[in-house]
């Protein structure tokens, strides 16, 4: 057996099941209120018939009573002596048998409920009483000179039937006209709710890769809708920037990859078309320099690509970092450059050994290409924070480009260019390379070093989630 689905669309679903609730409520409300309606008014029918029981009995007991007894409220009252016979009644019951053979003490009242009345049970032929029945019986035993007399008063059920009878008909008709009211209301609400989602489901499909300056109108409301509207223009200006980022890298990495290929097809065709005997020595050398320079740059490129999909896997290993900074700079061994590693400490981490040497090597690199003649490296731990610090005595870096120049193929003017040669992605891979680790790295100002000063800091315990 299949089971019922909802129809499709937040506005249909939500009027079907607000109808749902609604009638399921009204149904309920409806039953608890007849049953509470049926219960007030048999209390006020005992209240009446036990009330007027206990008059009548003072006065069976104060001798005040006569043979007609007055009808109060829609009441039946007999007075039966000890033998059980009937010495008073009212008028519409007068020369009847006795209503009831039961019997109570003196003082004692009981209500009880009869079908007829007919102190045999069996249904009495007239046609008032049938259209009356049944009956509330109120008994009261009430003391006099010879006996216990009993006092009984009745009143008709029947119109409390015909009260609920009257009152169900109209609930038949006024739960469902509830119920289109309330589907209706929830109709027009819902739709007026989503409408300005309507129109953001308008605009957002005119969003195309060629058009991402655009944006969703936020209502002026101060609801979800709103914040839905504003969290899509914030993924929207994410996605915008992450695209112009993506085009930039896209063009400039072409840019870079032509020169060394342009470069090794230019060899080639010079070898191919040499008529004169070419030597080969110098020309191996050539064409592995542009190789090697070509292989840097892909490998720059894809942990860069890592990064960016947060993909980048750490092996991380036990090591000194002073101890691979010391080896780091003993390879780079440079005409009119000196290294000053006086600064450089024992400090024992845990991370990643290649990307560290790969953080070094781009520092110090970046260093040689751009100082006066003499480069400072130190190392140490700070405030649970392993550090590298990598200086020089070059022109510096102005203070409003020590952000850009962690960019991907930012390079800063001659001023601070020394040596040629460089990708323009050293900078971007270091910073990659420390933030996977949980670091930071930054530009500092500091009086004891005269040119631009380079300062990494890594947790020695943990790292980033998910490396």
């Amino acid at each position: 057996m299949r089971r019922p689905t909802l129809p499709k669309g937040v506005r249909a679903q939500a009027t079907v099941l607000a109808t749902v609730v609604i009638t399921m409520a009204l149904v309920v409300g409806a039953v608890v209120f007849i049953a509470l309606t049926r219960a007030n008014l048999t209390r006020s029918l005992e209240t009446v018939v036990s009330s007027r029981s206990q008059d009548i009995a003072g006065l069976v007991v104060s001798g005040g009573l006569s043979r007609t007894i007055p009808s109060v409220r829609g009441t039946s009252a007999q007075v039966i002596d000890p033998s059980g016979t009937v010495i008073a009644s009212t008028l519409d019951i007068e020369g009847q048998q006795a209503v009831t053979a039961d019997t109570v003490p003196a003082g004692v009242l009981r209500l009880t409920e009869m079908a007829a009345l007919d102190a045999s049970g069996e249904q009495d032929a007239g046609e008032n009483h049938d259209e009356e029945a049944p009956y509330l019986v109120a008994i009261t035993g009430a003391a006099s000179g010879d006996g216990v007399y009993q006092v009984v008063v009745v009143g008709s059920l029947a119109s409390v039937n015909r009260a609920i009878a009257t009152l169900i008909p109209m609930l038949a008709v006024g739960i469902p006209l509830l119920v289109m009211v309330g589907a209706w209301m929830t109709w027009g609400l819902v739709g007026r709710s989503l409408r300005p989602v309507g129109k953001m489901i308008a605009q957002a499909e005119g969003i195309t890769l060629a058009k991402l300056d655009r944006r969703i109108d936020v209502p002026d409301s101060q609801d979800e809708i709103r914040h839905l509207a504003e969290t899509l223009n914030g993924m929207l200006d994410r996605l915008e920037s992450s695209v112009a980022r993506q085009r930039r890298f896209v063009s400039d990495a072409s840019h870079e990859l032509k020169s060394p290929v342009a470069s090794l097809l230019t060899m080639a065709e010079v070898a191919e078309s040499a008529r004169a005997q070419i030597e080969m020595k110098e020309f191996a050398g050539d064409v592995a320099g542009e190789a090697r320079r070509l292989a840097l740059l892909v490998e720059d490129l894809l942990i860069l690509s890592r990064a960016d999909e947060d993909h980048f896997q750490l092996d991380r290993t036990s090591f000194d970092l002073a101890e691979l900074v010391r080896e780091e700079a003993g390879s780079m061994a440079i005409a009119g450059v000196s290294f000053d590693l006086s600064g450089l400490a024992v400090t024992r981490v845990h991370m990643d050994r290649r990307r560290m040497r790969q953080l070094a090597r781009n520092l110090l690199d970046n260093a040689v290409r751009h100082t006066g003649g003499r480069v400072w490296v130190e190392t140490g731990v700070r405030d649970g924070f392993a550090y590298l610090l990598v200086a020089d005595d070059g022109p510096g870096i102005p203070q409003n480009r020590r952000e850009d120049i962690f960019d991907r193929f930012v390079r800063l003017d001659g001023a601070r260019s020394r040596i040629e040669g460089g990708t323009g992605l050293g900078l971007a891979v270091a910073k990659a390379i420390v933030e996977a680790h949980g670091g930071t790295v930054r530009v500092l100002d500091d009086d004891l070093f005269p040119g631009a000063v380079f300062r990494v800091d890594l947790p020695m315990s943990g790292a980033r989630q998910g490396t």
